[in-house]
């Protein structure tokens, strides 16, 4: 997942934001979209493992959700998302949240749905 993630990241600044940034209008709508579902993604993968270290190692190890979010700002360093595009991939990482505790759940995994 964290490979696919880094892919999307490389497309997005490589790729796209090139673009946008020669046609700003462009910036709404399907680029929106995209960074969006990226946003979700990362605040997914980093609720479900934590943060990475200096040394590029996740700092939680247990079997159950870190429960970290991220926030806007740790965005900045790669992508500035806008307010909005931060707000839509926060409230998908909540149906994410809500399908994982549900799927946990449903194969008795007491540490899958308790936060670290």
């Amino acid at each position: 997942a964290q490979q696919l993630i880094e892919q999307c990241q490389i497309c997005i600044t490589r790729d796209l934001l090139p673009i946008v940034k020669e046609e700003p209008p462009l910036r709404s709508g399907s680029f929106a979209n995209v960074l969006e579902e990226y946003a979700e993604a990362r605040m997914f993968y980093t609720w479900l493992f934590g943060k990475e270290d200096t040394d590029g190692e996740q700092t939680d190890s247990s079997s159950s959700p870190a429960g970290v979010i991220l926030l806007p700002e740790d965005f900045a360093s790669v992508i500035s998302l806008q307010p909005e595009e931060y707000l839509g991939g926060l409230c998908d990482l909540t149906g994410e949240v809500g399908r994982f505790a549900v799927k946990r759940g449903t194969v008795r995994d007491l540490d899958g749905v308790k936060l670290s």
